[in-house]
């Protein structure tokens, strides 16, 4: 799968690239040491969104259930992440 943008954390694991209402999005799940996150890199400066705690809706919802599939995050973490 081809990513839409530049990606420079070696730890992070490319799970998809959706493209959702115009925008192009590179979906990351990354480890971070003891606390896990997904991101939304979009935009050709860089952008993104990231965060378990914002995964409750959205984009970042889908990199959460891309992670949660692929085994890379536990669903008892994501829900509580976003209550």
């Amino acid at each position: 799968m081809n990513k839409f943008h530049e990606h420079d954390c070696d730890i992070c694991t490319h799970l998809d690239s959706v493209t959702r209402d115009g925008t192009d999005y590179d979906l990351y799940y990354c480890p971070q040491g003891s606390r896990p996150t997904v991101i939304a890199r979009y935009g050709k400066w860089g952008e993104y969104s990231s965060g378990l705690d914002f995964s409750g809706k959205g984009i970042l919802k889908e990199a959460a259930q891309l992670a949660m599939a692929k085994g890379l995050l536990s669903e008892e973490l994501w829900i509580k992440s976003i209550k």
